[in-house]
């Protein structure tokens, strides 16, 4: 029998600006953590057999599946960015683990209204039909809760169906959290992977000294869990069962980095809780790491059999980008001919697997942006208005280190002309043998009436580039040995591109 579990995860306290009014926006707790206690006394057990399989200096690396949702008509999702910088952070704070995490897939594009505004009321029909089977998967929305109408407070949480060894889970995350600094993301992944919070019981009423007009605390906490006592006795039961974390009674109440809240423990022991701890409800800027008990038990959650989705036994490129994108053409301020067809060439980047373009009239990229994602240096653009000047920029990412920033932005203006997209340097482009069977090269001949270079690449019938290179090519006959050891049995476009234009080829490829 399958049993239903909310985590709705006790989410940080954090200041988040809002530009319009200056005010801060600070995240309440509607937690129920029985899922992730049920794991934790699991992977307790695990540890203390020592059964644990990694924490050893050898990076795991997990998949993220990440869904940015927008209004039905496309509107308000989360920028690309934004979701880099936030993997990024991610990864800074669990860099001291071992556990790394990397971009699964493609980005995953919602468009449902429902889910945008109001999405703790949202059935659960849309999630399963999203959700990636082989990823941890997060999905990206406005708005959590939507009481009224009014704009909600929880910014974010865990949840997860399960079965004795299957989990069929996710993590759900304001728009707002996403960014460089929230430490929501860290928190909500430390739930993910069975840690509680310290606080554990004391989230709906946190205890400060003067509660009721006496500092002691009471034996058993508001939310039910026994109170933890200051010396550590029974801190293998109370709090998050984990004696490395100390006695921790606060929720919202006291934000800054220094508890004074004075309260005392049963026994009347002053408490000091640890203002650090990513799972702790204090506020951002504070936090800086997990304690050694709670690091084993993320570490013994991923060795579980309900885990077993996301070990993949995977080693993304986890080359750091150092590289600086410099823009190849257009040259800067250059007057393009035809608004139409605009092609923006950079250079190639090493450990570069993606490319994200923005382009937009506003040299602070906030007016209009347009926002593409490549796996080359260069993109065609066919949507451009004419006579406007255009600002664009590029970041580089591969799916594990998306820490890079984003280049200089260049500029370019169009004219008022319709472009000409024919190539008219090449008199004749052919492929041999087409359909190709049974071979792992083709021959690209290409004749031409003058010298030039262009781009060389293979797309599917999606667009997805599948292959490409930069090639000189002399006046007269032209040769080039493709290669297609990768390629699966399919339709494909070998296509020339340069500043003047483009001619393709269609190529099939059979068993």
């Amino acid at each position: 029998m399958r049993i239903l579990k909310f985590v709705f995860l006790a989410v940080l306290f954090a200041f988040v600006s809002n530009m319009a009014t200056g005010q801060n926006l600070s995240g309440i707790c509607g937690t129920h953590q029985d899922a992730t206690i049920d794991r934790l006394v699991k992977n307790k057990q695990i540890v203390e057999r020592k059964e644990l399989g990694f924490r050893t200096g050898a990076v795991i690396y997990l998949p993220i599946k990440f869904h940015l949702v927008a209004r039905t008509n496309g509107s308000g999702r989360v920028l690309e960015p934004r979701v880099l910088e936030a993997l990024c952070h991610l990864n800074e704070m669990y860099r001291d683990q071992d556990i790394q995490f990397y971009i699964s897939g493609d980005f995953n594009y919602i468009n449902n209204d429902q889910v945008y505004t109001n999405h703790r009321n949202t059935v659960e029909t849309l999630m399963f039909a999203n959700r990636d089977a082989d990823a941890i998967n997060i999905f990206i929305v406005n708005e959590i809760d939507n009481p009224g109408g009014v704009q909600g407070t929880i910014l974010g949480y865990y949840q997860e169906r399960s079965t004795r060894n299957f989990l069929i889970d996710w993590i759900v995350m304001r728009i707002n959290q996403i960014n460089a600094t929230s430490q929501t993301l860290p928190h909500e992944m430390g739930h993910y992977l069975s840690l509680a919070h310290p606080h554990r019981g004391w989230e709906p009423d946190p205890f400060t000294a003067g509660d009721m007009g006496w500092p002691v605390a009471p034996i058993f906490s508001p939310g039910g869990p026994a109170t933890e006592y200051a010396d550590g006795r029974n801190c293998n039961t109370a709090g998050d069962m984990l004696c490395d974390t100390p006695a921790d009674y606060n929720g919202l109440e006291w934000s800054g980095c220094n508890y004074q809240g004075g309260a005392q423990d049963p026994g009347g022991m002053g408490i000091n809780p640890d203002e650090t701890n990513v799972m702790s409800y204090f506020n951002d800027p504070c936090y800086t790491g997990f304690t050694n008990n709670q690091k084993d038990m993320m570490a013994a959650d991923i060795l579980t059999p309900s885990r077993d989705y996301i070990r993949k036994g995977y080693t993304p490129i986890a080359t750091e980008i150092t590289e600086t994108v410099v823009a190849l053409s257009p040259a800067s301020n250059a007057i393009v001919n035809g608004y139409n067809f605009v092609a923006l060439d950079w250079n190639n980047v090493a450990g570069a697997e993606f490319y994200l373009l923005e382009v937009d009239i506003a040299p602070a990229f906030n007016i209009s942006p347009q926002r593409y994602i490549t796996n080359v240096s260069y993109k065609e653009l066919t949507d451009l208005q004419a006579s406007k000047r255009y600002y664009w920029r590029i970041k580089p990412y591969n799916r594990y280190y998306t820490c890079a920033p984003f280049s200089l932005s260049y500029t370019f203006n169009t004219d008022n002309t319709v472009a000409v997209k024919t190539l008219n340097s090449v008199t004749n482009l052919s492929i041999f043998p087409n359909p190709v069977s049974g071979q792992n090269v083709v021959t690209i001949f290409v004749n031409a009436d003058k010298r030039f270079e262009a781009s060389v690449f293979m797309t599917d019938l999606s667009g997805k580039v599948i292959a490409s290179q930069k090639q000189s090519f002399a006046e007269g006959e032209n040769s080039i040995n493709w290669n297609l050891n990768q390629v699966q049995p399919g339709v494909y476009f070998l296509t020339l591109r340069n500043e003047e234009g483009v001619i393709n080829k269609r190529l099939i490829v059979s068993k």
